[in-house]
């Protein structure tokens, strides 16, 4: 997973004197300049990619205890839809239907969610949003045949670089009515292994796509349901349009985890693209984790004496407490141990998470009590 999805953001600390000390004038803050709550710790990138919290320096005569505070913002990844469309004649009928339902579907459900997303359309015309749709809709107009589809869709994915984001998650709907089955799979994936492609849509080892079918293959039941990407390919042509399964084509879909659908299904192309719209919503957002901070002089915070705070957009506060471990999970936190060396994670229980993902402004901040040295 990659940049600007869950953000976490600041992490200060503030020492507490345990003793009569006098610490006026000891900066006790982040290391590195990191002096108010939303600062950006040393430790974090330019573009709000979430790395490990920083090191805390105690002050002098406090080494008995600290409060430790860390601060994360929500910040959703951003979203890029790519939908290539056949652009031959006997694709006449789905174009148009392409047309009026991609606005009230897809874009009005991503609208719903406030994702930062972009709709880019390459292939045959389709009518493009009414004004009212905010300026995030482009066309690339190219000749899209149904055959030989496997070696050349890289090439039409390249047609929109110039309107993609390098970050973004990529979600490519695939149109076809023909005989994309024409080579193999191999073709598409060696394609795709291009510099200038790699650099948008990632590697086999950090994919940053997922591929949709929509071709000739049968509908699921009930009809309005998209075919998984744990079900089998469908061999089993569908029936009022001429028009064939695509298999390899619907293996891509597999392997980048995409849903396939049937061109046929004319009347359901809305319930379709609700599904993909909310797939790639799901994955524009990263685990709500974040690294567990330590002290200079190594001690770190005691996950059971730690409360979290989540303030939402209205500014009404709600206070969670840890739990022992996943399994114990209601709502909550809890520690994620480090493995060979590397510090632990902490991590917010699935309800928690959600609860906190629901709201973009949402904030949520974390009060740790240091065991002494």
């Amino acid at each position: 997973m990659t940049t600007r999805v869950l953000a976490f953001l600041a992490f200060i600390a503030l020492f507490c004197a345990c003793a009569t000390d006098d610490l006026s004038g000891v900066d006790a803050r982040v290391r590195d300049g990191a002096s108010d709550v939303g600062a950006m710790p040393s430790d974090a990138t330019a573009d709000g990619t979430a790395t490990d919290a920083a090191a805390i320096d105690a002050a002098p005569g406090d080494s008995a205890c600290a409060v430790i505070e860390g601060r994360a913002e929500i910040v959703r990844r951003p979203l890029d839809v790519i939908v290539v469309v056949d652009s031959s004649s006997s694709f006449n009928r789905p174009r148009s239907t392409i047309s009026g339902i991609l606005v009230p579907s897809l874009i009005a459900e991503l609208e719903r969610e406030r994702v930062d997303y972009r709709v880019i359309v390459v292939g045959g015309a389709i009518t493009a949003p009414p004004p009212t749709v905010p300026p995030r809709y482009f066309y690339v107009s190219a000749s899209i045949g149904s055959g030989g589809l496997l070696a050349a869709l890289p090439g039409y994915l390249r047609l929109a670089i110039p309107n993609l984001r390098e970050d973004s998650l990529k979600a490519v709907i695939d149109f076809s009515d023909g005989l994309s089955g024409i080579g193999v799979r191999a073709s598409f994936f060696m394609g795709m292994m291009a510099p200038d492609l790699v650099r948008y849509f990632g590697d086999t080892m950090s994919r940053r796509y997922i591929m949709h079918t929509v071709a000739g293959l049968a509908n699921n039941t009930p009809s309005t349901m998209p075919w998984q990407p744990t079900d089998p390919v469908v061999n089993m042509q569908c029936a009022g349009f001429s028009a064939v399964p695509c298999q390899e084509l619907q293996q891509i879909s597999i392997t980048t985890g995409g849903y396939r659908f049937p061109l046929c299904n004319f009347m359901e192309y809305g319930p379709f693209f609700n599904a993909v719209a909310l797939q790639a919503i799901s994955g524009v957002r990263l685990a709500c984790e974040f690294g567990q901070p330590t002290t200079t002089d190594g001690r770190m915070p005691d996950i059971m004496y730690a409360v979290l705070t989540v303030r939402d957009g209205m500014g009404m506060t709600r206070t969670y407490h840890p739990v022992a471990n996943a399994a114990a999970c209601g709502e909550g936190f809890y520690l994620m141990p480090g493995t060979a060396g590397m510090p632990g994670r902490v991590v917010l229980c699935p309800t928690t998470c959600g609860t906190v993902q629901m709201d973009e402004r949402a904030t949520a901040s974390f009060a740790f009590e240091c065991p002494p040295a």
